[in-house]
């Protein structure tokens, strides 16, 4: 029996505004004794990288976390729009009261940063988290007002954080601490 096979292996679309990427596989395989015709379309939607998964807080920094949650809440944080995006400027105040919450927070940092900075953000609506070039952010949730919190289509909880290499869409409506790093060269 003499069977020919012909194989399209890899045809890759993607989508810029979306962040989708399908791929279409083709496998047809016919013989002379005329076998029926097959055709294998697979449609892969690949969800976005966010650099890494989610991984839960040192235990003694979810403790923190409703200490940081009151403050932010209260009109001495001080938010700020800007670009769409809510932020706390009372800088001196948001270093106050997250002290104990990043030196718990400290050991999770793998790299030796040779600067660190701290931000709040309050999240009400669809955003994305800039990342600059050689630097490394910290996504802490600290307060959700319900829902669900996502970061390029994954869940996001209370007690986990995220470690950005690069730009990440959110959602969900919450409060997040922002830790920065510049890495050392």
């Amino acid at each position: 029996m003499l069977c020919c096979q012909l194989e399209i292996a890899l045809i890759s679309v993607k989508s810029q505004k979306h962040g989708i990427e399908s791929r279409i596989h083709l496998n047809i395989s016919n013989s002379l004794d005329i076998e029926p015709f097959t055709g294998d379309f697979i449609f892969q939607r690949r969800m976005a990288n966010i650099n890494s998964k989610s991984k839960p807080l040192p235990s003694g920094a979810v403790g923190e976390l409703a200490k940081v949650a009151d403050w932010l809440q209260t009109s001495e944080a001080d938010f700020q729009t800007v670009n769409n995006i809510k932020i706390c400027r009372n800088t001196q105040g948001l270093a106050n009261v997250t002290t104990d919450l990043l030196k718990q927070f400290s050991a999770e940092v793998t790299s030796a940063p040779s600067e660190n900075r701290v931000t709040a953000i309050h999240f009400d609506q669809p955003a994305v988290v800039p990342v600059e070039q050689g630097w490394t952010v910290d996504l802490i949730p600290v307060h959700t007002n319900g829902g669900t919190i996502t970061v390029e289509s994954e869940q996001l909880n209370l007690g986990q954080y995220v470690h950005l290499k690069k730009e990440a869409r959110v959602s969900g409506e919450f409060f997040a601490v922002l830790l920065l790093s510049q890495l050392g060269t």
